[in-house]
């Protein structure tokens, strides 16, 4: 995810909504947008598909799942119960409750089925689909490069 990027167009959640429901409504979207015109702020929230998930931990009745081969952790519907423990344990709002036909679903992303929709089609490139180690090795190095520049400035401050 590039915050900077997002333009707040709501791409991803019409692509999203059409794939998953067939209906161009972006509350039934699995991704969300904040969008806030006065701050000129704009910020897609894909789920980061947690390695160690709080969403699968929470899971009374373990109603969502790793799936090896698409990498996501999954909700099986017909499973959940609709307790809201995932939404309430989501550190970034990712999951989220929609109705449809008059039930109640909690949902969240799937990466539609390892293919996830909302990457081809962001136009401004906010949303990228990266393997697990990839995210980990980008998060690991923009690390290691600001404690290096903290060190650089307190042996500054120091005097040598």
């Amino acid at each position: 995810m590039n915050l900077g990027k997002c333009t707040g167009c709501r791409t991803c959640q019409s692509v999203c909504a059409m794939v998953h429901e067939s209906e161009l409504n972006h509350e039934l979207a699995r991704i969300q947008v904040t969008k806030d015109d006065k701050m000129g702020i704009n910020v897609s929230v894909p789920c980061s598909q947690c390695s160690t998930a709080a969403c699968v931990e929470v899971c009374p009745i373990g109603a969502i799942a790793y799936v090896p081969t698409t990498g996501a952790n999954v909700i099986d519907p017909d499973k959940c119960i609709g307790c809201q423990m995932c939404m309430m344990v989501c550190p970034i709002g990712a999951v989220s409750k929609i109705e449809k036909q008059g039930q109640k679903a909690i949902i969240k992303c799937d990466l539609c089925n390892g293919d996830p929709q909302c990457v081809k089609y962001c136009e401004s490139g906010a949303i990228r689909f990266e393997e697990p180690q990839e995210t980990a090795d980008r998060h690991s190095k923009a690390f290691s490069e600001k404690v290096i520049l903290l060190l650089k400035d307190l042996k500054g401050i120091a005097g040598d």
